[in-house]
């Protein structure tokens, strides 16, 4: 029996439309969300999330064939993360985890667990190598690399019901000279993270962030005049 460890991050399943000798890659499929009406203290809820996909490695998007992964390990996992209303450009709660799960056994759990065991000791070497990541987006490309993504996607049409449709798309490349491109995923990361604050969501913070900065200098302002009443009367 070979003792060679499992690649990982493994090839993507074929897909029975590709032609012969076609190769498949991991990319990560983007989806934002705006939600307004159930944010805490006034504000909203932001999303930005990632699927993990596999495409087609071929020039002609209209081929490329996006389709979501049927392996134990691969499927339904994501890159998640959260934002409020009143913080523009800030992502929190970050980290890759598998969500929508209809059903699992043992062998898928057993899958699962290993397969996300391995991503965050990859990610724990890079945290010792390299610190802290600053940001959601220098997270998404840690985790990107370690997947050998070659491709952040971008659905351009709205108002189809299938996300994984393959009409309209923005494909942004993580490869350069063969190489995973540390620097074009952050840009394309970053980018995304603020087309999830309107220019009125971001008035409104400012005046959010305005008004309590008010209010705490008027809480100050009565705390030292109690103090100072409270002084002169002892």
């Amino acid at each position: 029996m070979s003792n060679r460890r499992s690649k990982f991050p493994p090839a993507p399943e074929k897909c029975w439309e590709d032609p012969e000798g076609t190769k498949r890659v991991w990319a990560l499929l983007a989806r934002s969300e705006r939600n307004d009406q159930h944010g805490g203290l006034g504000g909203g809820y932001r999303h930005l999330r990632f699927d993990l996909v596999s495409v087609a490695d071929v020039y002609d998007k209209d081929k490329r064939r996006i389709r979501n992964s049927l392996a134990d390990a691969t499927n339904d996992l994501e890159i998640n993360s959260q934002g409020d209303k009143l913080e523009p450009d800030k992502l929190y709660a970050y980290a890759v985890e598998y969500r929508g799960v209809h059903h699992a056994g043992i062998r898928r759990l057993d899958a699962m667990h290993k397969f996300l065991s391995t991503l965050e000791k990859k990610l724990e070497r890079e945290r010792r190598e390299h610190g802290d990541v600053p940001d959601f987006a220098h997270y998404v490309v840690r985790v990107a690399r370690a997947l050998d993504c070659h491709y952040i996607i971008e659905k351009r049409a709205g108002n189809s019901w299938d996300s994984y449709d393959d009409s309209d798309h923005r494909y942004t490349g993580l490869r350069s000279d063969g190489k995973f491109n540390g620097l074009e995923c952050s840009w394309k990361v970053q980018q995304l993270v603020r087309d999830l604050w309107t220019d009125d969501d971001r008035k409104a913070a400012k005046a959010h962030a305005e008004r309590k900065a008010e209010e705490e200098r008027a809480r100050k302002e009565r705390e030292a005049a109690a103090a100072a009443e409270a002084g002169e009367s002892a």
